[in-house]
């Protein structure tokens, strides 16, 4: 039986708070870059883990446009198709890792009652291949991506299925664009440190946490 607390809905991102994104976005990035390099398009330069994590929890499109604002829409889609397939081919090579203890985390909620929502700035594909690497469908109860919703931001998102749940939500997450559902809608949140969010981005968030193994408690904590 499903306990009496105020919040019973947990909207969670996923690359930066789940999902150690960078293990297999790092490669895919500095080979894409490396390409455009050797066609001319873009100057050689050294990035960063850093610098390459900044990019991360941005809709692909937004990603590539930030990276160089001069490229074209032909040239983004081939970029966004490149990165997909090598961070695909990293999954299935093994590569990817959750952080450590987040299945355990995710099961706590579940026994608890809370029903997790799955919210990402990614394509649909890359959804599908985590929820079948992980065996995420043991824990989420419905997933939602930038690409299944025309590129919205997330706070948009969050609008067309806050009727279908629980109407008492919490948003767990390590980037502006979490914690800006939270701030728009009014909701308590968790801020990932851990992730790849600059400490500004996670200001207004309810609750810090430094470590995944501090999500259910910090959910718990909010009521």
């Amino acid at each position: 039986m499903r306990s009496k607390r105020r919040y019973n809905s947990v909207i969670f991102d996923y690359d930066g708070t789940l999902h150690d994104c960078l293990a297999i976005y790092a490669p895919a990035f500095r080979a894409a870059d490396a390409d455009l390099v050797e066609r001319g398009i873009s100057q050689p330069r050294d990035y960063s883990d850093a610098e390459i994590g900044s990019f991360l929890g941005l809709n692909p499109v937004d990603m590539w446009t930030s990276y160089n604002p001069a490229l074209t829409d032909g040239q983004r889609e081939e970029l966004i198709a490149f990165v997909a397939r090598h961070m695909e081919d990293s999954v299935h090579a093994g590569r990817a890792r959750l952080y450590p203890g987040v299945l355990e985390q995710l099961q706590q909620l579940k026994d608890d009652g809370y029903t997790l929502i799955f919210l990402s700035n990614c394509k649909d594909a890359y959804m599908r291949l985590h929820r079948e690497t992980f065996g995420l469908d043991r824990y989420f109860s419905a997933y939602y991506t930038a690409e299944g919703c025309d590129n919205i931001p997330k706070y948009e998102i969050f609008e067309l299925f806050a009727d279908d749940f629980d109407r008492e939500y919490v948003v767990v997450g390590d980037r502006f664009h979490d914690l800006d559902i939270a701030r728009r809608h009014d909701l308590p949140s968790v801020g990932c440190t851990y992730g790849y969010g600059a400490p500004v981005e996670l200001e207004d968030a309810t609750v810090l946490i430094d470590s995944p193994d501090g999500i259910a408690e910090a959910v718990r904590s909010l009521g």
